[in-house]
Order: C-alpha cells, then structure tokens, then sequence
C-alpha cells in the first residue's frame, strides 16, 4: 500500500504544478489584455472596450485566486485539516465567481448610465485591433485551461476555462459593437456592453452554484461510486458492496464503502479483504485519494 500512497502524492504534486504554471501564464496573459484594452478604451472613449478591460481586471484577480488556491492545496494534513487543504481551490472558486459577479454588474451599471446619451466614436483601428487580439489570446487560454484542468481534474482551472470562453464570446461583442458605433450606431456599443455584463453575471452565478454543491458534498460522479462497488466485489471473499459515498476536495475524492464478507471468515481475514478492495479501488481510480 505505500507505494500506491507514493504513487498517489506523486501524481499529486505533478497536477498542482502543472495547474499553477497554467495559472500564471493566464495571469500574465490577461493582465496584458487589461492594460491594453483598458488604455485603448479610456483613449478613444469607447464603453464596450472598457467594459471588457473590466472585465479583464476581474479575470487577473480569478487567476491569482486559483494559482493561491492551488498553492495552499498542497499543503500536508494536519491534525486540524486531517482530509488536506484541498478545498481551498474550491473555496477560491466560490471567492472567484463573487468577483465575476460584481465586475459584471458594475458593467451593467456603466452601460445603463450611458444609455440616454450615447457618443459615437470615429472609425479607428486600435480599438477594433485591441478586441481582435483580446478574442484571439482569451480563445488560446481557454483551450490550454481546458486541456490541463481535464487532466488534472482541477474544479478551478475548468471553471476559469469556462470563464476564459465566455470572454472569448465577450470580446466578439465588443469588436462588432465598436465597429458599429464607428459607422454611426452609438447605442450599438451601448447595447454591446450590457451584454457583456449579463454574459459575465451569468458564468459567475454558474461557477457559484457549481462551487456550492461541491462544499455541500453533493453526489457529481455517481460513474465512479458504481465504479469502486463493482471492484470491491471483484475480491474474492466479498458478497457485498453497498452505502459507497464520495467527497470531493479540490481536485481530489475521499471515499467511503461498507462491504460484507463471506460469515465463515474471522475479523483478521475479514480485515485482509478490506485491505485488498481498497487496493484495487485506490489502483484503478483516478483521482482518489483516500478510500475506507
């Protein structure tokens, strides 16, 4: 059993990694876009621009978050955190969408105090340049979150995977919203940024939710219950698997499972099958790290 322990902490350590250096890189990345569309924006007087440097600032904080999340996550067990510090990307998460929420209704609030006197900006190109960049960089980290937080079963980096594609949507918006304004549609761009903002409100309300129910431990992979019932009868000697829960923990599950075992073994070799399911439970099931 030590070695599949090793085995498990190794692997560990090698998705906290791997989720912090994609962590960085979007903090990075987004703290660019910020800047750019910030100053672009605030230059050429353009909402829908500035709604989504925003927006963008509001990201450089989910970054940050997650990357702390992770960090703290790899923490040891103590004798007051017995399951790990796990949960602390989970409760980065719940922090993350409450942020997304505000900075969406703080776009929503810009837009509608704008709407009665729209201004129509000329045609120029580094507003519209700025968005292109803005979809095309949010578009290449959605993509490298996704692919990393599926590997390493990270609950905050899918999340900001999910966020990095409704920017992607956000930034279109914009773009077609600005071109409009500088043909002559002000309320166009008007219009663009209160989408923006109910785009934003939606994704954090649905990342709350999400992070919500994994506090709350609620059943999300009722695959791998049946899962480890089904390789705990695979031992020989076990009649029966039954009451199997799981707790999920950042990117990581704890298990329980009650068996029953043939009435003719004493408790020592009752206990050895004990020791043998959670071995072939613990082999043959990604992502769990402890199961009794």
């Amino acid at each position: 059993m030590s070695n599949v322990n090793q085995r498990e902490e190794s692997d560990s350590e090698e998705r906290f990694a791997k989720g912090q250096k994609v962590a960085l890189v979007s903090l990075v990345v987004v703290a660019f876009l910020a800047i750019l569309k910030g100053s672009i924006g605030f230059l050429y007087g353009s909402i829908a621009l500035l709604a989504d440097a925003v927006n963008s600032f509001s990201d450089i904080l989910a970054s940050g978050l997650v990357w702390s999340g992770l960090k703290l996550s790899q923490k040891k067990p103590t004798e007051r955190f017995p399951y790990g510090y796990y949960r602390a990307e989970t409760l980065a998460s719940l922090v993350i969408s409450a942020l997304i929420i505000f900075s969406g209704a703080e776009i929503l609030w810009e837009a509608a105090n704008s709407i009665f006197t729209p201004v129509s900006i000329p045609l120029a190109i580094p507003p519209l340049a700025a968005a292109a960049i803005s979809m095309i960089l949010y578009y290449a980290l959605f993509r490298y979150k996704r692919r990393v937080g599926s590997e390493i079963d990270s609950r905050g980096l899918v999340a900001d995977a999910k966020h990095s594609l409704a920017d992607v949507a956000g930034s279109s918006i914009v773009f077609v919203g600005i071109f409009l304004s500088g043909l002559g549609y002000p309320i166009a761009e008007i219009l663009v940024a209160i989408l923006v903002g109910l785009i934003v409100v939606k994704e954090g309300l649905e990342q709350a939710r999400d992070a919500v129910l994994y506090l709350m431990d609620a059943c999300l992979n009722p695959e791998m219950v049946s899962k480890m019932c089904k390789l705990a009868m695979e031992v020989e000697g076990i009649t029966d698997a039954h009451d199997a829960r799981l707790r999920r923990a950042g990117p990581v599950y704890f298990a329980e499972l009650h068996i029953t075992v043939n009435r003719n073994l004493n408790i020592k070799q009752a206990h050895a099958l004990a020791d043998q399911a959670e071995g072939r439970i613990m082999e043959n099931t990604e992502s769990l790290e402890n199961v009794t």
